[in-house]
């Protein structure tokens, strides 16, 4: 087992008949067991080493590889404290014969059903809510996610992908995610293969929120092997900020960045009140990101209440939606919104659904997709007869008209066709 000090004859902890330690003078000896390899947890072993300097605390920090050392084994140490990553369950489940105040670290949600030791990490919901934002933000209006297949130690994964259903869902959107297969090396060929095939099945333009770093690193590989339209109509943004996968990655990465620093100064307090007996109880600290990093937004990218109205009218437009329930959406008044609005398009909330309405009525005639009714209905016209005032106000032709032009063999100017059907 290896650790960064030699633990010579440490003095065992002395308890009382509740079990909670009781403190004396001498300096307290605090086993760090992380995964040194994650840069995660360095980062977090820092912010506890300031958190001990700025108050002060009369601690020994003992940083040992959670990998490499045996948890039977660190249950025998004479410490009086132990900060642990969370994300192996089986370590989990040992640290609790630990003569020792333990404290967690890793990530959660609200809704993650407690564990026995108090923990400090980030927030996942709150995380895939700034990558979402920030792909909303780049005006894309299909968004999926890259995650990982189910796994033992992957509860991070999994309700990263449910915060990303939430946020759809109020949006009312549906995003399709794309599980892929376990990091392989040997494998590494086919499974590009596969995530080409998927990226090119996505409605474009694309925003796609990768899992972490590693498979947003997988994803532009993809675009770059893929054909040559594709980088140019994904917008990419991972979770995590790995220095590693930022080095190896041939162009810039977008990048939640874990609020590290704060996580290791919280678990630092949280395991100082419960060294001190206070009978606080199970205590979780979610903390949101602290900020992003990598590529800056592309030009012409809105702001982002502008961006999340947009982002709504892309979904809901055919649905006949009216300025006020976007308002409504993005929480401001209407009024707001459309200075918002004429400051930074030039045009007003109604201008932008009604633009919208109709790209979508112009996709549908030239690609053929039902008759004039049908597309009416789709595409939120009351009637064909409104469809078709639009469409001679709009573009001074027919819609049949507008579906013929279309065709390659349709004459160029055509006359205008003034019957109805």
């Amino acid at each position: 087992m290896k650790s960064t000090r030699l633990l010579h004859r440490p003095r065992r902890c002395a308890y009382d008949d509740r079990r909670r330690p009781v403190m004396n003078h001498a300096r307290k000896r605090i086993a760090l067991l992380f995964t040194a390899s994650n840069f995660y947890y360095r980062d977090v072993a820092a912010g506890v080493a300031a958190h001990v300097a700025r108050h002060g605390l009369d601690w020994e920090l003992i940083a040992a590889d959670l990998s490499s050392c045996s948890i039977e084994q660190v249950a025998q140490w004479r410490i009086e404290g132990i900060i642990a990553e969370m994300d192996q369950p089986q370590a989990v489940h040992k640290l609790a014969a630990a003569r020792a105040c333990v404290v967690g670290v890793g990530s959660a949600s609200a809704d993650t059903p407690p564990g026995p030791f108090s923990m400090a990490g980030s927030d996942n919901l709150a995380l895939v809510k700034k990558a979402y934002r920030y792909l909303v933000e780049q005006g894309a209006p299909h968004l999926a996610m890259y995650s990982l297949p189910p796994a033992h130690n992957r509860h991070w994964a999994v309700e990263r992908e449910r915060a990303f259903a939430r946020l759809c869902a109020a949006d009312g959107a549906v995003g399709p995610v794309y599980h892929g297969h376990e990091p392989s090396v040997l494998a590494w060929e086919s499974q590009l293969e596969e995530l080409v095939d998927w990226l090119v099945l996505l409605p474009k333009p694309a925003a796609v929120l990768a899992v972490n770093d590693a498979r947003a690193r997988h994803l532009l590989q993809a675009c770059a092997a893929g054909p040559r339209a594709l980088a140019g109509s994904i917008s990419i943004v991972g979770i995590d900020n790995d220095p590693l996968v930022h080095t190896l990655a041939r162009v810039p990465i977008s990048s939640v960045m874990h609020a590290t620093d704060a996580i290791g100064r919280a678990a630092a307090s949280l395991l100082h009140q419960d060294m001190l007996g206070l009978g606080l109880g199970v205590r979780n600290i979610l903390l949101p990101p602290s900020g992003m990093n990598g590529a800056a937004p592309r030009e012409g990218a809105h702001g982002e209440a502008v961006a999340r109205a947009l982002h709504f009218i892309d979904l809901h437009a055919t649905d006949g939606i009216k300025a006020e329930q976007v308002a409504r959406h993005v929480g401001l008044s209407r009024s707001w919104l459309e200075r918002q609005f004429q400051r930074e398009l030039g045009h007003s909330l109604h201008d932008a659904i009604f633009r919208r309405r109709l790209d979508a009525a112009k996709a549908m005639l030239l690609h053929g997709h039902g008759d004039l009714a049908e597309v009416a209905a789709r595409c939120g016209y009351s009637s064909v007869q409104y469809l078709y005032g639009v469409f001679a106000r709009e573009l001074g032709c027919t819609p049949r008209d507008f579906r013929q032009r279309g065709q390659p063999d349709a004459l160029q100017n055509p006359c205008i066709d003034t019957q109805i059907s």
